[in-house]
């Protein structure tokens, strides 16, 4: 007996892997506060966020973000994040481009599917940008305006105006006014 069967692919693609299409608060706790439009909004657990939301953590809150593209930020407390660009793939093309400004506070960040070479997860702090692509890191701004880059997995490249420094795993920098400072290895109780 001779069996003929025919399979229909349409619309299914084979080897690429779409994220939600959604950023979200993931969790959080204490007291936090969505900023959109000038208003505030409600925080809840999967709440959809959007390119120009500002999150704003108190003493006691943090937060944890799930952007499209399933990388993760933690936002400690007094940390205030405005979402900048939340440009995913189309079917035309795979790139993803994420755009946070960290305005105060600390962030833990882990960039992940970003296949594309022209895909990108960026942390803005003042005129500096960290450039991540499969990368774990933590960003602090302090109370003076200079800020603590420290990489946990793999690398980011850091920009300030024509200057670009490669931080590697296992390194930390600061970066002020003069600059990107020089390059310290993480401490074990760091990590």
């Amino acid at each position: 007996m001779l069996v003929f069967a025919t399979f229909n692919f349409f619309n299914f693609e084979m080897g690429v892997v779409r994220a939600s299409g959604l950023t979200v608060l993931d969790s959080f706790e204490g007291d936090i506060v969505i900023l959109r439009s000038g208003k505030s909004i409600s925080a809840t657990a999967d709440l959809q966020l959007y390119e120009n939301d500002k999150i704003v953590t108190a003493k006691n809150g943090a937060a944890v973000i799930r952007f499209f593209d399933e990388s993760v930020t933690r936002l400690a407390g007094n940390t205030t994040l405005l979402i900048s660009n939340l440009e995913q793939s189309s079917r035309d093309s795979l790139r993803n481009h994420v755009e946070i400004d960290l305005l105060s506070g600390t962030l833990w960040s882990k960039a992940i599917s970003l296949v594309e070479s022209d895909s990108s997860f960026v942390v803005k702090v003042g005129n500096v940008y960290a450039y991540a692509r499969q990368s774990v890191f933590n960003v602090e701004v302090f109370q003076n305006g200079s800020s603590e880059i420290g990489v946990f997995n793999h690398s980011l490249d850091i920009v300030t105006g024509k200057e670009v420094e490669k931080v590697v795993s296992g390194e930390k920098v600061i970066v002020g006014k003069a600059g990107v400072g020089r390059l310290k290895k993480i401490a074990e109780v760091e990590r």
